[in-house]
């Protein structure tokens, strides 16, 4: 396997980065979807997060530079890097599953999974990436692909109040997502590894769900005991793979492609999610998402093949 990698680029490198991300992402949503219904989303936030810092620590221990790393970083970078946490795994994914709840898993994920949307924007703003008309067409049919992949949700939500609130909660999400993602990348130098910039992520993220928690009463040490033991033996994938080790891989990508490119790929999760879930949980699905997972690879092939 090292010896695979070795032949590969860097950009190359970056892309597989990504797409096994993907598969580690359309994983854990299936596991969350079947998490008891009891357990509030600020407690699942919290628990992934914590596990997340555990990861981190027991890899330092395995060639991974963590440490030191940190002894070299200025306060101020690490101030900066627990912001970065507290905007994208706090607030963002707040946001994104309040979104999720409020206006209904179809327009919801719609909306919330335009963090690749304005990745490629917020990459254009900061970071001056562009692209060329071959490619904007390209990022219009993945788009085009998402509303057909989730279309039969989409057709069955009521429109109403809780609808529109959820849509802008999900809209927010989705901008603190993208925004923390080319945030990372300015972080991400031959000096800063991933794993430390998740790490600090990950604490972030955790002192906005805790400050979270005060303010809206949430009662942790009521809650914990009440999680069964399945619930925990999917945290473990949920904090541990997902939340460690894939966030990881997703900054080593990020750390080798362009913003567009990363958004791109990212994008693919929700296919691989409605594949996972055909072949392995028995769902049906109709010939319009089949449409909308053929044109969302499609695109991408093409995308991430023409150069800007």
């Amino acid at each position: 396997m090292k010896n695979i990698l070795n032949r590969l680029s860097a950009r190359e490198k970056g892309i597989l980065y990504v797409l096994v991300f993907d598969l580690l992402l359309a994983i854990n949503g299936t596991l969350t979807k079947t998490l008891s219904p009891g357990i509030q989303s600020s407690a699942i936030v919290l628990i992934r997060l914590s596990l997340s810092i555990l990861v981190f620590v027991v890899i330092s221990f395995f060639g991974f530079p963590l440490f030191k790393e940190m002894r070299c970083l200025s306060k101020k970078l690490i101030i900066k890097m627990v912001l970065l946490g507290i905007l994208s795994s706090g607030l963002g994914f707040i946001l994104y599953t309040i979104g999720i709840r409020d206006a209904g898993l179809g327009i919801g994920s719609l909306l919330g999974g335009q963090e690749t949307l304005f990745g490629v924007v917020f990459g254009a703003l900061i970071l001056r990436e562009k692209m060329n008309k071959k490619q904007i067409l390209f990022m219009f049919g993945v788009l085009c692909g998402s509303v057909l992949l989730l279309s039969p949700k989409i057709v069955t939500t009521d429109i109403n109040i809780q609808v529109v609130s959820g849509s802008i909660f999900a809209i927010g999400g989705a901008i603190a997502l993208g925004l923390g993602n080319v945030i990372a990348k300015t972080f991400l130098t031959k000096e800063i590894t991933p794993q430390t910039v998740s790490f600090f992520r990950s604490i972030g993220g955790i002192v906005f769900i805790l400050v979270f928690m005060m303010f809206s009463g949430f009662n942790l040490a009521q809650a914990i005991p009440g999680i069964q033991t399945t619930d925990w033996v999917k945290f473990i994938y949920i904090g541990g793979f997902f939340s460690g080790l894939g966030l990881m891989v997703q900054f080593m990508g990020i750390k080798r492609l362009k913003m567009n490119e990363f958004s791109m790929l990212y994008a693919l999760s929700s296919a691989m999610a409605l594949i996972i879930a055909i072949v392995f949980l028995g769902e049906s699905f109709l010939p319009v998402q089949i449409v909308g997972i053929v044109a969302m690879i499609g695109c991408n092939v093409l995308f991430v093949r023409e150069r800007s």
